[in-house]
C-alpha cells in the first residue's frame, strides 16, 4: 500500500513540513524547510525527525553574495549509530570556482577532520585536487590522502587521465566519442589493468549500456548504440 505524502506550508515563515505516514510508523518522518530573505530561494535551515520525534538533522546553510554555499553545519547527533554532527567551510575564487573546503564529522567518540584544495587551468579545467582526511577503519581512525592530477584530450574539457601522486602506479584513463560521450574508463595499477568500464549510447545520446567486466547493465532504448 502506498501512502501519499502530505505537505503543509506556513507562508509567513516560509517553512514547509513534510510527513510520510506508514503502518506502525516504521518509516514516518517529518522535515521542515526554512528559507532566507534573498528572494526566498536559498535554503537556510533544514530539520528532520524520526517517528519518535527525535531530531536526526538540524542543518544550517550560509551563502556569499553570489549565492555560493560558504558554510554547512548539522547540530543534530547520531540516531541509532547513523548520522552525526558535522561542519564544512567553503572558499571560492573570483570566478566562483571552489578552491578550498575544510571541516569535520563527529560521532559520540571520534572527531574526523578533512581539508580539500582545488587548482584550475586558465580556461577552467580542474588541474589538481588534494584531499586529506581522517576516516573510520573499523573501530579505529586513519588518515586518507590523495593528490590527483588531471590531463585532458586536445583543447576540450574531456579528461584523458587522472593520476594520484600519492599512489603513482594508479592511473584512471578515459576515452571519448567524437560527440562528447564517454566511451570507456580504465583503471590501471602497477600490475596492469584492473578493470574497464565501457559505455554505449543511442543515436540521440541516451546512455544504453554500462559494462564492467564481467557485469553489464542495460537501459531500455529505441535506437541502436553508437559504436
Amino acid at each position: 500500500m502506498i501512502t501519499i505524502p502530505k505537505f503543509r506550508t506556513a507562508s509567513k515563515q516560509n517553512i514547509r513540513t513534510f510527513a510520510l505516514p506508514s503502518e506502525n510508523q516504521t518509516y514516518t518522518f517529518k522535515m521542515q524547510y526554512a528559507y532566507d530573505s534573498y528572494n526566498r530561494i536559498r535554503l537556510s535551515h533544514l530539520r528532520s525527525y524520526i517517528a519518535s520525534g527525535t531530531k536526526m538533522q538540524d542543518i544550517t546553510y550560509t551563502y556569499d553574495s553570489a549565492s555560493n554555499i560558504t558554510h554547512i553545519s548539522n547540530s543534530a547527533g547520531s540516531v541509532s549509530g547513523l548520522g552525526g554532527r558535522y561542519e564544512g567551510d567553503y572558499t571560492y575564487d573570483n570566478l566562483y570556482r571552489l578552491v578550498a573546503a575544510n571541516g569535520y564529522w563527529k560521532n559520540s567518540r571520534d572527531s574526523l577532520p578533512f581539508n580539500e584544495s582545488m587548482n584550475y587551468t586558465a580556461n577552467g579545467r580542474i588541474l589538481k585536487k588534494t584531499v586529506n582526511a581522517r576516516i573510520l577503519n573499523g573501530n579505529h581512525s586513519t588518515t586518507k590522502s590523495s593528490d590527483l592530477r588531471y590531463s585532458y584530450a586536445g583543447y576540450g574539457n574531456q579528461v584523458s587521465s587522472i593520476v594520484d601522486r600519492t599512489q603513482p602506479t594508479i592511473t584512471q584513463s578515459f576515452r571519448w566519442y567524437g560527440n562528447g560521450n564517454v566511451r570507456d574508463w580504465t583503471f590501471l595499477s602497477g600490475i596492469g589493468i584492473q578493470w574497464i568500464r565501457t559505455h554505449t549510447w543511442t543515436e540521440d545520446n541516451r546512455l544504453q549500456t554500462v559494462a564492467d567486466i564481467p557485469t553489464t547493465s542495460t537501459m531500455p532504448a529505441g535506437s541502436a548504440p553508437i559504436n
